[in-house]
């Protein structure tokens, strides 16, 4: 987690993402969220690899991949 400019940012950084590792990040926010009361202004998951099916299932959720 990250509070910037009084933004929060959840961030997961993984030697991989798969369909799964996208759900469970995502279960990780809304709990985070409804727990805080707080909603993030952004969700990022940093990863060398990714699969391709992970990518269309963060984007349905509004997680940020990054990877080289």
């Amino acid at each position: 987690m990250v509070i910037r400019d009084g933004r929060v940012i959840l961030i997961e950084i993984k030697s991989s993402i798969s369909i799964a590792d996208v759900a469970i990040f995502a279960r990780k926010a809304e709990f985070y969220e409804s727990s805080e009361g707080i909603r993030a202004s952004r969700l990022i998951m940093i990863s060398p690899f990714i699969e391709e099916k992970a990518r269309e299932i963060a984007a349905k959720f509004g997680i940020e991949l990054i990877s080289y």
